[in-house]
């Protein structure tokens, strides 16, 4: 049947669940990532690229520095870090040196 959703020769649609859709999907962005080199965002997901785009040097930023780079309030930076993850763009956290604040990166281990 190959990765796409219907038989290409005979064009006859095939019955799909859910976890073939994801999966599917899944390949595809795998395939994408590969292809280009970047994650590829939604045009309705401006604001977790935004967040990717101010943190993809790998430097260690806070809140209040991804906020600025992404033009974003801080709440919703962290809720974007969290979309990034979902989206298996992981970061890493640490306290920082002075004070109470944190700091985060992308995960090294990104595709």
């Amino acid at each position: 049947m190959g990765s796409y959703p219907f038989h290409s020769e005979t064009m006859n649609f095939v019955q799909l669940t859910l976890d073939d859709l994801q999966a599917y999907s899944a390949t595809i962005s795998d395939q994408n990532r590969e292809e280009f080199g970047e994650p590829q965002f939604k045009p309705s997901q401006k604001s977790i690229r935004a967040v990717y785009e101010a943190m993809k040097s790998g430097q260690w930023f806070t809140k209040a520095e991804i906020s600025f780079h992404s033009k974003l309030p801080e709440h919703s930076v962290a809720a974007r870090l969290s979309d990034l993850n979902k989206k298996g763009i992981g970061h890493e956290r640490k306290k920082a040196q002075e004070g109470s604040l944190y700091v985060y990166r992308l995960a090294q281990n990104r595709s």
